[in-house]
């Protein structure tokens, strides 16, 4: 399982932490997405694990980023995938084009647009996102 957390520290009446667990069908797929997050090679549609993100619903899914739409000092497999949270472009039926998303490399919220998703890493080998919200008062 992997985890990753943010914090939101003064927005609103009270402090949040914004949490999701990732949980995969077998370790092994576990090893190769955390191989990834440890940054490397850029991903591509090549590899075997990502498919289109075409008419797909991003929200609750593992998310990679188009190489080309990245900036430069980011260019690694460890800023490459993201967890869609929301937004109107998670939702191929939708005018919308924005998808917002929480960066498994650092824990970062990051909005990009729908075209910018490369893909998805497959259902194959995910079990389940799961949202977790922690409230601090």
């Amino acid at each position: 399982m992997i985890r990753v957390k943010n914090e939101f520290k003064g927005r609103g009446f009270h402090n949040e932490t914004e949490a999701f667990e990732v949980e995969f069908e077998n370790e092994e797929f576990e090893e190769v997405v955390k191989e990834w997050l440890e940054g490397g090679e850029l991903l591509t549609l090549d590899n075997e694990h990502i498919d289109p993100a075409s008419m797909e619903h991003l929200e609750n899914r593992l998310l990679v980023i188009r190489p080309d739409q990245m900036a430069e000092d980011y260019k690694n497999s460890k800023y490459q995938l993201l967890i869609g949270t929301g937004g109107f472009g998670v939702d191929p039926s939708k005018m919308g084009r924005a998808v917002f998303s929480l960066n498994l490399g650092d824990g970062e919220q990051v909005r990009w647009n729908r075209e910018q998703i490369m893909g998805i890493v497959k259902k194959a080998g995910l079990v389940r996102v799961t949202k977790i919200l922690e409230e601090e008062r």
